[in-house]
């Protein structure tokens, strides 16, 4: 069913071709070839689905889901590095440190540990 004609790879495990979005050798259906776009640092997302690499994330809001810095990336309720979930996390505070370092207004956070 690949359009071999229009197939183009996006990313590492992405593709596309004229009618479809492709997940390593899987054709992926519900994505919407529209709105699809690689952000970079592995993530990538469509209106309604975001994922790192291969693993679909749990997000609240992919339509907010925007990359930020060192591997972070936030929706307008919380913030994620690559496929973790901060819940609970202020995005609309978060700010690189130095050194690795980020924080919100309610944590610390060195790479992906918080404290």
């Amino acid at each position: 069913n690949v359009d071999i004609n229009s197939f183009e790879v996006l990313a590492p495990y992405w593709a596309k071709d004229k009618n479809h979005i492709y997940l390593g050798s899987q054709l992926q259906a519900n994505l919407d070839i529209h709105s699809f776009q690689i952000l970079g640092d592995g993530y990538a997302k469509d209106a309604a689905n975001v994922f790192f690499l291969d693993q679909q994330l749990d997000v609240k809001d992919a339509a907010s889901f925007e990359l930020l810095t060192g591997g972070w990336a936030k929706d307008q309720y919380q913030l994620y590095y690559e496929s973790q979930v901060f819940e609970g996390s202020d995005p609309s505070e978060f700010r690189a440190l130095g050194d690795y370092y980020f924080a919100d207004a309610k944590q610390v956070y060195f790479y992906h540990r918080h404290y």
